[in-house]
């Protein structure tokens, strides 16, 4: 699933998406219409962009998952290996 599968199904929904974190969302919560992105994913598309593991885990922590307002995004973990 991308953000465009998502869009395309529910063209009049509005979504609030992170910047830089399309290839991220693994789906959507239909009860609250939110989006829901996987942590593995957002950190691994920080450290493609050039920052080293620890500092993409806490640069999501920090600037992605506690920025993310209320009703916004749900942020779920899909590997345990990272």
């Amino acid at each position: 699933m991308t953000l465009e599968d998502v869009i395309v199904h529910y063209p009049e929904q509005m979504f609030y998406t992170p910047e830089g974190f399309d290839d991220a969302v693994v789906g959507i919560e239909e009860d609250s219409m939110r989006l829901v992105y996987s942590v593995n994913k957002c950190i691994n598309i920080l450290v493609n962009n050039g920052m080293d593991m620890i500092d993409a885990i806490e640069h999501f922590e920090l600037r992605v998952r506690h920025s993310n307002p209320s009703g916004g995004a749900i942020f779920i973990q899909t590997d345990f290996d990272i």
